[in-house]
Order: C-alpha cells, then structure tokens, then sequence
C-alpha cells in the first residue's frame, strides 16, 4: 500500500549527502566522478549530515536528498529535514552503502511515496525514527556487533549474527513497564521481565532479520514486539524462524503456535517504556531508562 506522489519535474534542487565512515569502503571513492557538476557534501562527524540537511531545508525546503550511507545516516536526514519543518517539500534518495541498509530493503525502485516516521523521546526532546526502535537483548547485540562488522570478509547480517552469541555469553531480562495507547484510545498497562522490544515501522532491523515482517510503513500505525525472557536453549531453537519473519503468521498477523508462548505482536498507536538500560534507534545505541513512541503519519517522501 503506498501513495504515488507527482513528480517536481526541475523544480527541486539536487545535493549529495556522503558519509564516508558507512560500510567497508568509503563511497566517495567508488562515486566520485559521477559527481562532477553536482552539488555533494562528505560528513565528517556523527550528527554532521542532519545538521547539514537542517540548515540547508531551512534555506532551500525544496530539496532532492541522495543520502551515500546506511540506516544511522538515512536518521540524521530525516531528522534534519523534520526538524526544518520541510517533511513536505523535500525528497530523499537511497544510495545503500552501509552496512545493515535495513530500511532501503523495503523500497521498489521508481516508487516515489509517502512514510510514516516514529516520534519519540527519552527525555524533554522529541526526535525521529524511520525503521526500528529496538530495546533488551536486541540493543546490546547491536552495540556488541560494533565490534564485529569492522573485520574483513563480515557481512552486516553476520555482525548481528555474532553480536547474538556474544549477548547470549551475558546475563538475559530486564523488568519494564509498558503503557500502550491502542488505536481506539484505550490505554493498558503491563509489567514483567523481557527479553526484548522493539516498536517498528520497518521490518528489518539487524541487516536483514524480519523482525516484523507484516509492518506497514503508511498505516499511521506502531508494531510492537515483546518477548518474554526465555532459556539460552530456547531462544537458540527459535532464532533461525525469526530472522525469515516466520514467527508471524500473515493471515492471522499472530504469533505462530512455535512462538505464542514467548511473543506478543500487536499493533498501537502510542506506546511508552519503563525500566530499559538502553535503545537503539535505526541501528544507533544509545543509554536510555525509558521511551515514549508515537506516529507522525505520511511525514517524509522517499523516491526510490
């Protein structure tokens, strides 16, 4: 389901956001005569590209964005141009050149749409997230796969895979507090050990797990997943299933019979999360003791 919008013809202008630290090879290196007349901009710093990009749609809303990086670089942007208040006037394009390129995984070339991105906040400041947000075991495989994806010869899927037997090597569960905002309005609220969380927009996260894999990216709607904390036996027979998105089932959009005793998935409008040591956002860790999420429907077009 998505929204074809009308193109802009030569009315945008056109930059090239690079961020040479993405993937295994700096991509200007491999792009850098195709460039010759374009306007491009190399990042040099975590948060450099959506500073960019804010300063730049503050001055030029009407902007046709190539982004040269991966889902952290693809945050920055899209933080940028909301933060410019220009989700409906700029268009952003995916050159996949990190190393997950999660997000980029749900687009089909020529389509030019409309997103929902997830708002949220840790503290008294809102920012954005366009795939995944992850919490639990999920975020520590995360910081640990770090580590793993600077070898040679490691994809972004075997990082995560090495990051997941690190984490396993560690102690398991953590006590939160949920408050989930259903579509309706009601509110419910529920507390026990988990494993893991994450609240999608996307479906991959981990370079290619289909962590959710009927997820809408255009349904104004959040996907939960909540693992119950489960033996390092179990969790092992149940990883394979999970990473091809065939813990749930398409028709029913449940948990198959293998997984619901250890899986909830459901769909909210707003959920909050208490009790965390940390989160990760699009593939970006980070400290954190609780989270609040809601959608911002139909905020950024993306032509693929």
């Amino acid at each position: 389901m998505f929204t074809r919008l009308p193109d802009t013809g030569g009315l945008m202008q056109r930059v090239h956001i690079i961020n040479p630290a993405a993937g295994k090879r700096n991509p200007f290196e491999l792009i850098r005569d195709k460039l010759a007349g374009e306007e491009y901009y190399i990042t040099q710093c975590v948060g450099d590209a959506e500073r960019f990009v804010r300063e730049r749609c503050l001055l030029q809303p009407q902007t046709h964005i190539f982004i040269y990086g991966g889902d952290g670089t693809l945050n920055e942007i899209v933080n940028g141009i909301l933060s410019a208040g220009a989700g409906g006037q700029a268009v952003i394009s995916i050159v996949p050149t990190g190393t997950g390129n999660d997000f980029h995984r749900l687009l089909r070339r020529g389509e030019k749409r409309r997103f929902d991105v997830m708002k949220y906040s840790t503290g008294d400041t809102d920012r954005y997230a366009i795939n995944i947000i992850n919490t639990g075991f999920d975020s520590t495989v995360v910081e640990k796969m770090q580590n793993y994806k600077r070898l040679p010869l490691v994809s972004g899927s075997m990082a995560y895979v090495l990051g997941v037997g690190d984490t396993l090597l560690r102690r398991m569960g953590e006590r939160w507090k949920l408050t989930i905002t259903e579509p309706d309005g009601t509110m419910t609220e529920e507390e026990g050990e988990y494993l893991l969380a994450l609240v999608a927009n996307g479906r991959y996260y981990g370079g290619g797990f289909m962590a959710a894999p009927v997820a809408q990216t255009d349904d104004g709607l959040l996907d939960i997943l909540m693992a119950k904390k489960v033996s390092r036996t179990r969790f092992l027979s149940l990883v394979a299933e999970y990473r091809k998105g065939k813990h749930i089932d398409p028709e029913t959009q449940k948990p198959i019979k293998k997984f619901e005793s250890v899986l909830e998935y459901r769909r909210c409008s707003k959920i909050s999360l208490e009790g965390l040591s940390s989160i990760c956002v699009d593939g970006e860790v980070m400290p954190s003791a609780q989270i609040e999420v809601c959608v911002k429907p139909s905020a950024i077009t993306v032509l693929a």
